[in-house]
């Protein structure tokens, strides 16, 4: 699969699943959100090339 599809789908889900937990305040919603934005981070953090690339945001921005 390429990589930036692979992202595009862990970005989606994490974003799905923080709105669903807030819109529909399911806070079991939670744990789930929690372990896609990680898994989201640590792929993110193992993609970037050099500091501070997109990537490397992300990795800060969802381990936060």
């Amino acid at each position: 699969m390429n990589v930036n599809v692979f992202f595009g789908v862990l970005t989606f889900i994490s974003v799905a699943l923080t709105w669903a937990m807030f819109s529909t305040r399911q806070m079991m919603l939670g744990f789930p959100c929690a372990i896609f934005w990680a898994i989201l981070g640590g792929f993110a953090y193992t993609q970037s090339v050099i500091d501070w690339d997109l990537f490397y945001l992300v990795f800060f921005a969802s381990m936060g």
